[in-house]
Parts: structure tokens; sequence; C-alpha cells
């Protein structure tokens, strides 16, 4: 698996051997980011269920501010780490080493403007994601979520707080992107405030706003 596009392209993204990531397909990494266009530039990228990174990577190859990787895997978060020192990016990525599910509640008080999720297909609980990062409140003004799940699944319409306003399949995956949900009239978006502390003490957190 390659970088696409941007400072890092051509570079190999190195994965976990003898381990059970899936990493999202070429094709649909290409369609992702073509999509998202040039608003990865200067953006906050939160990366769930990373395994090897290929996403966050790739925002950080193209512009991204800075990407944090969640990923509960000892051996991929170790491949995480290699990845971001090869890639000269230390400074911009945070890798998190915890479960996404537990971690999602912990991150409130974080605004990313980009939050890609590729749950393991095998007891996926799309709800409890789409509510986790609502309630939460992650997602910044004019941010999109992106959920990739198996393309024979009905994505949910909208949960409070989240939208679905696209959806797109590529063979046995697709892609779900979501924006938060319009406020009533004449009420402002709350504040954001900075980030919580915590993570791994080599990378820096998202700042908030």
């Amino acid at each position: 698996m390659r970088i696409i596009q941007g400072a890092f392209k051509g570079r190999r993204i190195t994965t976990p051997r003898g381990l059970s990531t899936r990493p999202t397909p070429e094709m649909v990494r290409e369609a992702l980011f073509n999509m998202l266009g040039e608003g990865v530039v200067d953006a906050r990228v939160l990366d769930l269920f990373a395994g090897s990174g290929g996403i966050g990577f790739e925002a950080l190859s193209r512009g991204a501010q800075t990407a944090v990787f969640v990923e509960k895997n000892p051996a991929a978060v170790a491949v995480l780490r290699k990845n971001a020192a090869a890639f000269g990016c230390k400074d911009r990525a945070w890798i998190l080493s915890a479960d996404a599910y537990r971690r999602i509640p912990q991150l409130e008080g974080s605004r990313f403007h980009i939050i890609f999720a590729a749950p393991p297909y095998d007891n996926l609980n799309l709800a409890a994601i789409l509510l986790g990062v609502a309630r939460a409140r992650l997602l910044a003004d004019n941010g999109v979520f992106v959920i990739q799940i198996p393309s024979e699944m009905d994505a949910l319409s909208a949960v409070k707080g989240l939208v679905l306003f696209d959806q797109r399949r590529y063979g046995r995956n697709q892609l779900c992107f979501y924006h938060l949900e319009a406020s009533p009239e004449g009420e402002e978006s709350p504040p954001q405030p900075p980030p919580a502390k915590g993570g791994q003490e080599e990378s820096p957190p998202c700042q908030g706003g």
C-alpha cells in the first residue's frame, strides 16, 4: 500500500504482518480524497480504527495540519509509529493506543474537520460509532464524518446531531458521509474548547477551534 498524492507520494505504508487488519483499498482512498479535495489542506483529521494509518497519512501527505490515529492492536500501533517516523511527520501525528469505541467519548473537547472510521466489519455497531461522535461533539462546523461499512449494510440516515448526505459504493465497501445537523434558525453554534489532554507523549494533540 502506497501514498497516492502529496508530499509522501509513492512512499510505501508499512502494514502489520500476519494481522487481520483491513486496509482501505487504494481505489476507495483515492475516491475519498477526490471528494474531500482542498478541504484536506490545514485540516485536523481523526482516523478511527486506524490500522496502519492509510487514511491519516494520506491526509498528512496532502497538507492536513494534524492527524490523530486511534488503534487498539499493539502491533498496528507499533506500525503507526514506524510510519510516522519514516514519513518525518511525528510532530503532526498523535497516536492513541486505545479501543475506538471506548476512546471516542474521551476525545470530547477536541474538534476535527475530517473524521474517518473503518471499523472491523465483524460485530460492527454503526449506531454506537455515530452516536459517540455526535455526543462527544467531535466534528467541527462544516466538517465531514466518513465511515466505511459493508456495501450490503443499510446506513443510518441520521442520528441526533449528524445527518447522512452522501453514499458511495465500491465493490464490497461503501463510504457514508455525514455532516452536522443544522441548528435551529437563530441558534448560535456552541464554542469549541481546547482538546482533552492525554495520548502518546511523542505527538501533539489537536487544537480546538
